[in-house]
């Protein structure tokens, strides 16, 4: 009996004892199940911030360096490189690139670009860097008439005109051929309060067009304009836009309306062929003697300028248009929402018309291989004839440049055919060296090959 109990009784702690064994082993699976989890979410929540991480830094590459697609169209052979995400403004019918330069800040619209170097670069990014702060409130454009290089800066957004409509507008009136000796009436609704010696006369004075025209352009003088355009309309002035491929439309009691920097420079385009013309002299005599003159031909005064500004403080609009005559003349236009009392608001319209004169030169300089090329070929050809032989002593004139070349010319006893003189400089030498003449006996005996 006591047998059976101490054999129970020994079981019982076996039992007890496996039981505990089991606990322990369910406990451990359960911390390792724990332990998994916590594992598994801190990986995940690794991964996920290593995710955040990485689009953060694929979005931060992305706006510093901005990506670029390449389209090319079938239809008509080109292509063009457009910046993701931006909108190209109206540009010449040529290929527009969009380019995007200095970490993203800004987008510049170009076409025709002849030489895309360091020096350009160069230039790009100071133009980029002035522009920065005034982003949002300013707009350019620029193209050069003769080579079509063309670069622009928000040059679709519009502004109120002010009076640089002007100058197009006049331009029509002149191309129409008017009589500039007729005389218009001033009446008391011409009368615009800000124009000074008109305001001055009494209604019912009579100015003849020329001085009307002067008047408007050279003194902006808005009572000049309002008469002009009273006795004138506006049908002649929209025929005039539509064939130019532009919207911008003038009607009763619209004689100004919004325009684009890249709308003005087409305007700029066509008065700069009319000044071309024998009607034209008169229009561009007027545009090169503004009486306000603090912007872009302030800034140029190595050149002549052909400019209209405008402005107006109470909408808060300060503009200036201009050709600018340059060895390889150019259009500027330049539209703000800048304050034309703020002598700060200058500054941008000097700084532009600076860089792109820059650019204007780099662009449009000669091409020296040319010029070598041409000059060798010269010298090759002046070279290629030698005299029959003869000995003889004479006395002849010659001319020598600072590169000691000379030229001798031997005299025969036979009837000679009298030969225009060469002057043959080396390729080393200045177009603009001085040349003198020496006289000197030569003695020389040629033989011939």
């Amino acid at each position: 009996m006591n047998h059976f109990k101490t054999t129970a009784a020994a079981i019982m702690c076996l039992a007890l004892a496996l039981s505990a064994v089991s606990c322990k082993n369910d406990e451990k699976d359960k911390d390792k199940d724990a332990f998994a989890e916590i594992t598994s979410a801190t990986t995940s929540s690794t991964t996920s911030d290593t995710q955040a991480q990485t689009t953060t830094t694929s979005s931060e590459t992305t706006t510093a360096k901005p990506t670029t697609t390449t389209t090319t169209s079938t239809t008509t052979g080109t292509a063009s490189t457009t910046t993701s995400g931006s909108t190209a403004p109206t540009a010449p019918p040529s290929v527009v690139t969009t380019t995007t330069i200095a970490d993203g800040q800004l987008s510049f619209s170009t076409s025709g670009i002849l030489r895309d170097n360091e020096e350009y670069a160069a230039l790009m990014a100071d133009l980029n860097n002035i522009m920065y702060p005034y982003r949002n409130t300013v707009s350019f454009t620029y193209e050069n008439i003769e080579k079509g290089v063309y670069i622009s800066y928000n040059g679709d957004k519009r502004y109120n005109s002010c009076s640089t409509i002007k100058a197009p507008y006049c331009k029509m009136l002149l191309a129409s051929g008017i009589e500039l000796d007729e005389e218009f009436v001033m009446t008391s609704s011409s009368i615009n309060g800000y124009s000074g010696k008109i305001d001055n006369m009494p209604v019912g004075t009579s100015f003849s067009v020329e001085y009307l025209i002067y008047r408007t352009i050279v003194f902006s003088d808005n009572t000049a304009y309002n008469i002009l355009f009273e006795n004138c309309g506006w049908y002649a002035f929209n025929d005039m836009t539509s064939s130019l491929g532009l919207t911008t439309k003038l009607g009763s009691g619209f004689n100004y309306r919004k325009v684009s920097s890249n709308e003005m420079r087409t305007y700029f385009k066509d008065i700069y062929n009319f000044c071309e013309t024998e009607g034209g002299a008169y229009l561009r005599e007027l545009l090169t003697d503004c009486d306000y003159n603090v912007q872009i031909g302030y800034a140029l005064p190595q050149y002549e300028v052909a400019q209209k500004y405008g402005c107006q403080t109470s909408t808060v609009d300060f503009h200036d248009c201009a050709i600018v005559y340059a060895d390889s003349p150019f259009i500027l236009t330049i539209m703000t929402d800048l304050n034309p009392d703020d002598v700060q608001s200058l500054a941008i319209f000097r700084q532009i018309a600076e860089i792109i004169d820059a650019i204007n030169t780099q662009q449009t300089k000669p091409d020296e291989t040319t010029t070598t090329t041409t000059t060798t070929t010269t010298t090759t050809t002046t070279t290629t004839s030698k005299p029959a032989s003869t000995t003889s002593t004479t006395t002849t004139t010659k001319k020598s440049t600072t590169t000691k070349s000379s030229v001798t010319t031997p005299v025969t006893t036979v009837p000679v055919t009298t030969t225009p003189a060469v002057t043959t400089v080396s390729a080393s030498s200045s177009a603009t060296d001085e040349t003198t003449l020496e006289t000197v006996d030569i003695s020389t005996t040629t033989t011939a090959p």
